[in-house]
């Protein structure tokens, strides 16, 4: 490659300081846990001379007190103090404590079970009077008693020098462990600084570089096509970024060019089709006129006299032109002075149920418009239509033919 990709390096040092960090956070918990610990256990150490001292005190009470309701009161603080003595010092020794495990060092188990100090036989040999002065009744206990003096003693002189020696071992370890793992994490918090300023100005430089075809991005989407900037060459990733922007470019150049071509051949498509759908629109135009007159003429509407209107009808009536039957004879009776209307059916083939129940209707209605039906040309089956309408036809006038509703007329 002629020129070393970015991102693998960037990404590996991000990766570093990331488990630095994770490391960091680690020894921060450790340092804690090491620094509680420590406390704990030399608090319980130096409970320990405490209560030693505490035990040679309640020792001196019980022996010297007179009252046997005191005496009863002090050995039950002895008894207290000892057992708690007692446990203190297995959580320091003991194999299965927490403490020991953590805190036995060479140097204390030396101190604990190694000569000349042998702590921890004293310890239980002092343990061990204890109990033996808690055993002795009151009335053998007096300061003059040699048990006494064996709890006394030690608790004031060699016994509390090596219980020191103990808490004084236990702080410089305490000390010695809290102080190397505050190293590591100083340690590694100056790495972490360095590697967050070397990722710092890494990002910075390659955040310069994309900041380019940021810019690049923003004119192409403000329209610009030519790029005027001289975009980064090289076979790292930044360098194959530049040459795709070129390719994007001319890509939209090309494509944009294609649109536009494409816009002026279908604005010439849409000028013609335009053009096509006035044409359209006055052919359907002619067509209803058309359709109109062809409408009004199949019922035709003729005025014989002033007062009597003339419809023949041929052909087969449907509903479409039962309708425009009615519609143009009421028009035109009700535009008109004429007061008798005659329907001459004997051009129409077929009448049925529903043209005969127009029939009707268009008569009735004429009825209720003060005019007179006159129906012409009534064939058997037409009369057994109507028959079948159950409806009263007393008022229903007929003729055989024209000529005789229209002599009928002249009559009357």
């Amino acid at each position: 490659m002629a020129s070393r990709s970015m991102l693998v390096p960037l990404s590996a040092l991000l990766s570093v300081v990331a488990v630095l960090a994770l490391v960091m956070g680690v020894s921060f918990a450790s340092l804690t846990h090491v620094q509680a610990a420590s406390a704990e256990v030399i608090n319980v150490s130096g409970r320990q001379r405490m209560l030693s001292q505490r035990s040679a005190l309640l020792t001196l009470r019980l022996a010297s007190s007179k009252d046997e309701q005191e005496r009863r009161h002090v050995r039950e603080r002895l008894r207290e103090t000892i057992q708690l003595m007692t446990e203190s010092h297995h959580r320091l020794t003991a194999p299965d404590s927490p403490l020991s495990g953590q805190f036995l060092s060479p140097e204390v188990q030396a101190l604990y079970f190694e000569a000349p100090d042998a702590v921890d036989r004293r310890v239980a040999d002092y343990i061990e009077n204890v109990h033996t002065v808690l055993a002795t009744p009151d009335e053998q206990l007096s300061l003059d008693t040699a048990a006494v003096w064996v709890v006394v003693q030690p608790a004031q002189e060699e016994l509390l020098i090596y219980l020191d020696r103990v808490v004084q071992r236990y702080q410089a370890d305490s000390e010695r462990r809290v102080g190397v793992l505050r190293t590591l994490v100083f340690a590694l918090i100056g790495v972490l600084l360095a590697l967050v300023v070397a990722a710092s100005w890494a990002g910075f430089l390659f955040a310069r570089r994309i900041r380019l075809f940021e810019s690049l991005a923003t004119q192409i989407a403000h329209g610009k096509l030519t790029i005027d900037a001289r975009l980064p060459a090289g076979a790292d990733e930044i360098g194959r970024l530049g040459r795709a922007f070129a390719q994007l470019t001319t890509s939209l150049s090309q494509s944009q060019a294609a649109m536009v071509e494409q816009l002026r051949q279908t604005e010439e498509a849409r000028a013609k089709a335009e053009a096509g759908g006035e044409q359209l629109a006055i052919q359907l135009t002619t067509i209803r006129e058309q359709r109109d007159v062809i409408r009004r003429l199949s019922v035709p509407v003729l005025p014989v006299s002033d007062d009597t209107l003339v419809i023949p009808l041929v052909g087969a009536l449907d509903g479409e032109r039962l309708e425009q039957l009615q519609e143009q004879a009421l028009s035109r009776l009700n535009s008109s002075r004429a007061r008798r209307l005659v329907l001459d059916i004997t051009g129409v083939p077929v009448i049925d149920l529903e043209v005969a129940g127009g029939l009707v209707q268009t008569m009735q209605a004429a009825r209720l418009l003060g005019a007179q039906t006159v129906l012409v040309g009534v064939a058997p089956e037409v009369a057994q239509a109507l028959a079948s309408l159950q409806i009263d036809l007393r008022e229903l006038q007929t003729a055989g033919d024209l000529q005789r509703a229209i002599v009928a007329q002249s009559v009357q």
